[in-house]
């Protein structure tokens, strides 16, 4: 059985991974996008998931946009939802590589969920993890009968 002492180191660092992950990743696609070429693109589609276990569908959107060289190209979200993040012909902010105009990105909310999740849900995991390896004397004498 593990002890308070274990518990909160264990509760800091999965809450400091899970910080550190959301702040990556938000550092990642903010680098990407400051190196990349800015467009817009248009929703012209949507590919559908099922999940067999749960029973249900979730949908990817597909947007179009144009290079610098006048090629247009078609990607697929990687994430998906129901109901559906855009609606089909909605516009949207694209960033594309300069290097591998196939390479891109678009301004999703999804992102920032994702972001926000990991950083401030592991911050705060972090939080609890160190109240408790800083005060768990004072916890158990408190809740001692």
């Amino acid at each position: 059985m593990i002890d308070k002492k274990g518990f909160a180191i264990l509760t800091m660092i999965f809450g400091a991974v899970w910080c550190i992950g959301g702040i990556g990743i938000f550092i990642k696609d903010e680098v990407f996008k400051l190196n990349a070429i800015e467009t817009t693109a248009i929703v012209v589609g949507y590919e559908e998931h099922y999940n067999k276990e749960h029973n249900s569908k979730s949908y990817s959107i597909k947007y179009s946009y144009f290079d610098e060289n006048k090629k247009q190209h078609v990607k697929t979200a990687t994430g998906s939802s129901n109901p559906p993040e855009y609606k089909i012909g909605s516009k949207i902010k694209v960033f594309y590589a300069k290097t591998d105009f196939d390479k891109a990105i678009y301004d999703s909310i999804h992102s920032l969920l994702l972001y926000s999740l990991f950083g401030i849900g592991g911050f705060i995991i972090f939080i609890i993890g160190f109240i408790v390896y800083k005060y768990r004397k004072d916890i158990e004498t408190a809740f001692s009968v």
